[in-house]
């Protein structure tokens, strides 16, 4: 899975297709599920099919063959491991790209987990970036978006940019998540009461 993530890695996108065709995925959701208590095939695993959900083809493969539920297990699994953290929270920003997938992820309790990922991993700027990705592209949703702040992400996401204050990826993704949750009225207020506008 390892050697998958190399091949997957860095935007190369015949790899990513190569991948796919010949029935890649698959064969990663399998290992993911035959070693569902080994935090390293699940960080291994996690990675590659962030790097190959960067293919909008392959988004769709990965959830038809059931991949988003198996990341939010590795995920609750492995709650306590950043790595698969990371991976997993990365895997789930890139699926959210496609809008129809979106709403597997919030359906399939992806929104809690991402959250508790937040949370768990504060000090932990990749988790951060990743998990104000991931819930960025799920606010693109309106119906998401009113979960994302039943929730407590308003809090979570301004909580990560007040912490990596210095960290770019994770003010640009957690700007962007905040734009988005801004689209709801209620939203927008809430992150002016807790300080939002300072943060931004």
């Amino acid at each position: 899975c390892a050697a998958l993530w190399d091949i997957a890695y860095e935007l190369n996108a015949d790899n990513q297709k190569t991948i796919a065709k010949e029935g890649g995925i698959k064969v990663i959701l399998d290992a993911m599920k035959r070693h569902k208590e080994n935090g390293g095939v699940q960080e291994n695993v996690c990675g590659a099919l962030n790097s190959l959900a960067m293919n909008d083809d392959n988004q769709k493969t990965i959830a038809k063959e059931g991949g988003i539920k198996v990341i939010l297990n590795a995920m609750k699994e492995h709650a306590k491991d950043a790595e698969v953290q990371t991976n997993g929270c990365g895997a789930l920003h890139n699926l959210a790209c496609n809008a129809d997938i979106r709403k597997t992820i919030a359906d399939e309790g992806g929104i809690k987990v991402i959250l508790n990922a937040m949370k768990e991993h504060g000090s932990i700027s990749g988790v951060q970036d990743r998990g104000c990705g991931a819930l960025q592209n799920l606010a693109a949703n309106a119906d998401i978006r009113k979960t994302i702040a039943k929730e407590g992400g308003i809090k979570v996401i301004l909580n990560a940019m007040k912490e990596h204050a210095k960290h770019v990826k994770v003010q640009e993704n957690g700007c962007r998540a905040l734009g988005n949750l801004a689209a709801n009225d209620d939203d927008e207020k809430t992150i002016a009461k807790q300080g939002g506008i300072k943060v931004i």
